[in-house]
Order: structure tokens, then C-alpha cells, then sequence
């Protein structure tokens, strides 16, 4: 089994090495290593106020308030601790649903009028097309007519 590092068994470049890494902070910053006698003492509160937490605000519990002694006999709670959903500040479900459906309904009718309009488009070209092929048939039609007469001579 390894022995357990102690200060008394590290290796010379520890110490240099310590003195090189205390060249680099400031005269307050060795101060505050050495005078302190514990980590405990040297670790500083960077905040005293409670923070709400973005989960907090999520369910909408940013704004209660809370005390640490019982209500009084007489005391009528305002709003119900156990509210009838699970995130508050959504608002109301069933507008939420009805928002989304609707907003389905509009893609589809988009995409129907889409569908349409791209139906409508495939239709005149082949209007165009069958125009065009009796146009060529005819013209067709003459050249067969002309070269027959050629032929009878």
C-alpha cells in the first residue's frame, strides 16, 4: 500500500514550487494565507439575501412568502397553497390548446390552399400542353397533307 503524502515527506520541488506560486500574488493575498489559521475563517459569504431560483419562478412560486411562526387562530389563507395546476404562470390549459389547434388548422388550411394553388398551376400547364399538342398535330396534319400531295404528283 502507498504511504499517505505528508508535509514532512514531499520532495524539495513542492517547496520551490510553493515559493514561485506565492511570487505570483499579491503582498494582501500572502497576508491572508498566512495570517489565517483555518480554511474555515478564510471563506468569505457572497451572498446574505435568499435568491429566487429560476425553477421557483418557472412554477410561479417567486412571490410567496413564507414565516417561520403559525398563522393565527382567525387566519384565512388567501390563496390556496395546492393550486389546480401545475405551472401557474401558463395561464389557463385549455386557451393554450385551443391556440395550438387553431394554429393547426391554419397550417393545414395553408397547406390546402397550397395543395390547391399548386393543383390549379399543374392544370394550366396541361391545359397548355394539350394546346400545344393540338397546335403540333395540326401543323402535323398539314405537313402529311402536303407531303401526300407531292407524292400523288
Amino acid at each position: 500500500m502507498v504511504d499517505a503524502k505528508t508535509i514532512d515527506n514531499l520532495p524539495p520541488e513542492v517547496n520551490r514550487r510553493f515559493i514561485e506560486d506565492t511570487k505570483l500574488l499579491s503582498e494582501e493575498d500572502v497576508k491572508k494565507v498566512f495570517q489565517t489559521p483555518s480554511i474555515a475563517t478564510r471563506a468569505e459569504v457572497l451572498k446574505t439575501a435568499p435568491e429566487t431560483t429560476k425553477l421557483d419562478m418557472l412554477f410561479g412560486l417567486e412571490k410567496i412568502e413564507t414565516s417561520p411562526f403559525a398563522a393565527p387562530d382567525n387566519f384565512v389563507l388567501a390563496t390556496n397553497i395546492f393550486t389546480y395546476q401545475l405551472i401557474p404562470n401558463f395561464g389557463p390549459i385549455n386557451e393554450i390548446i385551443e391556440k395550438l389547434e387553431s394554429i393547426e388548422e391554419k397550417k393545414k388550411k395553408r397547406k390546402k390552399e397550397e395543395e390547391e394553388a399548386e393543383e390549379e398551376r399543374q392544370r394550366k400547364r396541361l391545359l397548355k400542353f394539350a394546346f400545344l399538342m393540338d397546335t403540333l398535330n395540326s401543323i402535323l396534319t398539314d405537313i402529311k397533307k402536303r407531303k401526300d400531295e407531292y407524292h400523288k404528283g
